[in-house]
């Protein structure tokens, strides 16, 4: 079995390394540091499944699940991730991803994830269940997160906003014609009710995990 860990953090890299092999002692433990060499990788090896995060260097992250199944249409995918669950992982579930691990996890969660998604296909936690349920049964306030309004590029270009890059910046990291960063940040304001990056950047403090 061979496992491709991609994170560009090395403690995370090592982390994850060794829960897997915990849980599968037999297993080759393949890593990239970047989206270049995590594609390098599938093609090179085929690995079985493949434990990303969703910030990797060199890809946008609203692109990143349907790039790696464009790679590799057999290997099973689990995000690993720090942000925000109930935001992300209904869209990157959508997009194909097998599960969606949040980086707080314990570690009986972990192992669960990663024989879930080897073994029975799909891993979704009890979090998000619950959710799912709620959402399902039209639960008052299960909609409360203004960020769900958003599209995915919509969310892309909100993050990058918040990180303080201006317009061209932006234009550059998503190859996008800055006259069409604008519309999204017209899109932001207007779906948000804000009208600067203030209440844009407070607003993601509020409803999402940062990224580690």
């Amino acid at each position: 079995m061979k496992i491709l860990i991609a994170d560009d953090h090395s403690v995370v890299r090592f982390g994850v390394g060794q829960i897997v092999r915990n849980v599968y002692p037999n297993a080759e433990i393949l890593t990239a540091v970047d989206f270049s060499t995590m594609l390098t990788t599938i093609k090179s090896f085929q690995p079985d499944l493949i434990i990303s995060d969703i910030n990797m260097p060199g890809c946008d992250n609203i692109n990143l699940v349907k790039r790696i199944k464009a790679e590799s249409s057999t290997a099973k995918l689990l995000v690993f991730s720090a942000y925000a669950e109930e935001l992300y992982a209904p869209r990157l579930l959508q997009d194909g991803a097998d599960g969606y691990l949040h980086k707080d996890a314990e570690l009986h969660v972990i192992h669960k994830a990663l024989r879930d998604v080897l073994e029975k296909g799909r891993f979704v936690s009890q979090n998000m269940m619950n959710y799912f349920l709620d959402k399902s049964l039209h639960k008052k306030g299960v909609e409360h997160n203004p960020l769900k309004l958003l599209s995915n590029r919509e969310m892309e270009v909100a993050l990058l906003l918040s990180q303080g890059l201006g317009m061209l910046e932006i234009s550059n990291t998503l190859n996008l014609h800055s006259s069409t960063v604008s519309t999204y940040k017209n899109r932001v304001f207007e779906k948000l009710n804000i009208s600067n990056i203030a209440d844009l950047l407070n607003l993601i403090r509020t409803y999402q995990t940062p990224e580690l």
